[in-house]
């Protein structure tokens, strides 16, 4: 469609929007565990019918061939933390609206507020990303 592979070859073609996007990105990771954002990127993926990147060799979040929707409420594996963000990250993607009081109060029980507001940015990024890798037939 655009002639490029990749997001980032799509978002290198427009270096106003590449240079925010990329810092925004780094400062999320900076906030939120890499197993969290592991198991958010997963679970975005697949509600959003987009392809789930395979768990990588240093990847302790899922074991290979695991799938994160919708059977992550019943993974013994998963803590109480990882299952409030999964359930507040299946609300948020699905429609923003459906987030409840519940969903951040059980946020809250496991993350101080700037985690939480770094982890609504992080599955809102994922969000926009798959949407948009979606959108322009591009990995």
């Amino acid at each position: 469609m655009l002639g490029v592979g990749t997001l980032d070859d799509a978002l290198a073609l427009c270096p106003a929007l590449q240079g925010p996007y990329e810092a925004l990105w780094g400062a999320v990771q900076a906030e939120v565990p890499p197993r969290l954002r592991i198991l958010c990127a997963h679970l975005v993926a697949e509600l959003l019918g987009a392809l789930v990147p395979p768990p990588s060799a240093d990847d302790p979040a899922l074991p290979r061939g695991a799938r994160a929707a919708p059977v992550w409420r019943d993974a013994a594996a998963l803590s109480a933390a990882e299952r409030a963000v999964l359930g507040f990250a299946e609300h948020f993607v699905l429609d923003p609206h459906t987030v409840t009081d519940a969903d951040l109060a059980a946020l809250g029980a496991h993350f101080a507020p700037p985690t939480i507001v770094a982890l609504t940015e992080l599955v809102a990024l994922l969000d926009g990303a798959t949407r948009l890798r979606l959108a322009l037939g591009v990995s």
